[in-house]
Order: structure tokens, then sequence, then C-alpha cells
């Protein structure tokens, strides 16, 4: 179910569509409350009324939650509307991994050893797994990436 330009979803007024994937459709939004643009990710209107789907998205922002960094969007709110589950989330203009993996691809073996070196382990990164976040440097959010898994890892444990 698309979601039209000008609806109000709370304070959030939908201002277009920023994408779609299996797990979610995206939103850009205006909060009328603050004054600032937004990303809402809503689930899909096929797994809507899944309880399964609304723990991965809930998952999902209590993971992205505990993370602090300038390529990992912040969660504003975590809510429902109609029947759907949504995450409000910082609005990072920028490229997506997917676009910049097609412009150029990054230097991997220097994020390797930036990872390595941090203690972490590398993990594979989807170009999915960046929709939103506008990349800075490579191995650095490469190596966010990398925490982001092993807290995912630890939420996955106490659900």
């Amino acid at each position: 179910m698309k979601i039209a330009t000008g609806t109000r979803i709370k304070h959030y007024e939908i201002l277009s569509a920023l994408g779609a994937g299996g797990m979610g459709e995206v939103y850009l939004a205006e909060d009328q409350q603050l004054g600032r643009k937004v990303a809402i990710k809503f689930l899909p209107a096929e797994v809507a009324t899944d309880e399964r789907a609304r723990q991965r998205l809930l998952k999902e922002a209590k993971t992205a939650a505990t993370l602090d960094h300038t390529n990992i969007c912040a969660i504003y709110e975590v809510g429902e509307d109609d029947g759907r589950s949504f995450i409000v989330l910082q609005y990072i203009e920028g490229e997506t991994l997917a676009a910049r993996l097609k412009r150029q691809l990054p230097d991997l073996w220097e994020a390797l050893a930036i990872t390595a070196e941090e203690g972490f382990p590398c993990y594979p990164l989807f170009e999915g797994d960046a929709n939103l976040a506008s990349l800075r440097n490579d191995a650095r959010f490469i190596l966010f990436m990398a925490k982001l898994k092993q807290r995912w890892q630890h939420y996955d444990a106490t659900l």
C-alpha cells in the first residue's frame, strides 16, 4: 500500500517515497513539530499484521538505537499507524551504498585492516544494509556494520 504525498502520520507529513524492498517501504517526511526532514520506514503491507515481522522491525530499531555513528541513522521513534508498524529515523542526504558501488568500489583492504585492528570479525556487507547512509568513510562504515552485526546477534539471543 503506497502512502500518498501529503498524508499525515502523527505529526509527520509524507513528502515523497524514497525506496522499497522486502523489509520495508521508506518515505521522506517533514516532522511538523521540530521542522526537520525524517525518514519513515514502514513494514510492507503484505506483512503488516505478521507479528514476527513486527518483532524484526522493533529489533532493527533497538539495535540501531544503540549505535552512534555518522553513517548510521539515529532512531527517533517507533510507532504504529492504521495497523502498520514504522520506525522514524534520521534522514541523511547522500548516495546509497548500491549507487556508490556502481560508481566506484571502495578500498576494502583498508577496511578489513581497520576492522582487524579493532578486534571485530568481518561480515559480508550487502547493498541493502545502507540504503539511507551517506558513505563518508568506507573503512569506518564497515567497522560499524561489524559492530551492528555483533549487537544484532545480542538482541536476537534475547528475543
